[in-house]
């Protein structure tokens, strides 16, 4: 009687082993997929932060562009002579293009859109060659709004410093 009570104890061990090394395998598994997770976590994160800072970067050269536009003395010049100086319309072509280019935050995109329709309204004045008190008029809705966006932005860009 002892030995099929030794042999069945035996044979206990022998498969209470074998589920010791399945589980130990599954949990190397486990583990090893754990560590693949939070390595692409990490590259994610990496990505992320490298993604806000080109985003931020693009945001600072498009308001550097803008401010070398010269809106305010342009304005100025329209304003006291009623036509546009020469270049006028691919300086202007030029600044609604970067900032339709640049991808904004969720905070600046509604700005950004109505800027924008103040550079084309603006565009659209300078191609059809007007002149007198309706470009001076689209030239200052373009120079305001030109102050109202990239105030807004380097703002914006301040929250991050």
């Amino acid at each position: 009687m002892n030995r099929p009570i030794l042999l069945l104890f035996g044979a206990l061990l022998i498969i209470a082993g074998g589920l010791a090394i399945a589980c130990s395998r599954d949990t190397d598994d486990i583990e090893a997929r754990i560590d693949a997770l939070e390595r692409q976590a990490g590259a994610s994160n990496d990505i992320a932060a490298l993604q806000q800072q080109v985003e931020q970067a693009n945001m600072v050269a498009t308001l550097n562009l803008l401010n070398d536009v010269g809106f305010h003395e342009l304005n100025e010049t329209i304003a006291v002579d009623e036509i546009a100086p020469a270049g006028t319309v691919g300086t202007i072509r030029t600044a609604f293009r970067a900032v339709a280019a640049t991808a904004w935050p969720n905070d600046l995109d509604a700005d950004a859109s109505g800027f924008q329709a103040k550079l084309d309204g603006f565009l659209d004045s300078l191609l059809a060659d007007e002149t007198g008190a309706a470009l001076v008029d689209m030239s200052l809705v373009a120079h305001d709004g030109y102050h109202d966006f990239t105030d807004l932005g380097w703002t914006y860009l301040a929250g991050f410093g």
